[in-house]
């Protein structure tokens, strides 16, 4: 996952690093999962998806604009600093952080169930669960480091026994 180094930037999946000032996580094991959760996070935190360099041409908003997915940069539809604190916290529920953004799909998701929109709330059901799923899948590496080897080592002295884990990072890829 990278989140550009661009004046506003984006956030979206890819397979090759580059020493841009970007910042990027993962690996991650399944393709298919990350995508969806970047999918969660951008639209929580209206992320533009447009790949423009520079908004001095733009006529109009863009369709995610107007159904409420992107915050409309590059109108000036949000203040520059506004759309850097929904960028941290991106960068902060990608690090790990997730309270706050399942608290507020948690509020969503009674909202719409109050109006009983049940559709829409098993919807935002699924994404909570997708989030806290994600816990458990994300490995994060210094991609940086082109080849690195990682060894930790466990003692347990009552029971006389150690476990040792060797974890390596080739071309700045984990490998199992």
């Amino acid at each position: 996952v990278k989140i550009t180094n661009e004046i506003y930037p984006r956030i979206f999946y890819t397979r090759h690093i580059e020493k841009d000032g970007s910042k990027y996580f993962g690996p991650f094991p399944d393709v298919e999962y990350i995508k969806r959760m970047i999918e969660i996070v951008t639209s929580e935190y209206k992320i533009r998806k447009c790949n423009l360099k520079s908004f001095h041409n733009v006529t109009r908003t863009c369709v995610n604009y107007d159904i409420g997915l992107c915050s409309g940069p590059c109108k000036n539809k949000i203040s520059h600093s506004k759309y850097l604190e929904a960028i941290e916290k991106a960068t902060q529920f990608l690090e790990g952080n997730h309270k706050e953004i399942l608290d507020k799909l948690k509020e969503k998701m009674n909202k719409f169930s109050e109006e009983f929109k049940f559709e829409e709330a098993a919807k935002i059901r699924d994404d909570i669960n997708y989030i806290n799923s994600y816990k458990d899948k994300q490995k994060i590496t210094n991609v940086y480091e082109k080849n690195k080897d990682y060894i930790s080592i466990a003692i347990d002295k009552a029971k006389d026994i150690a476990i040792v884990q060797i974890f390596n990072i080739r071309d700045g890829k984990f490998l199992d």
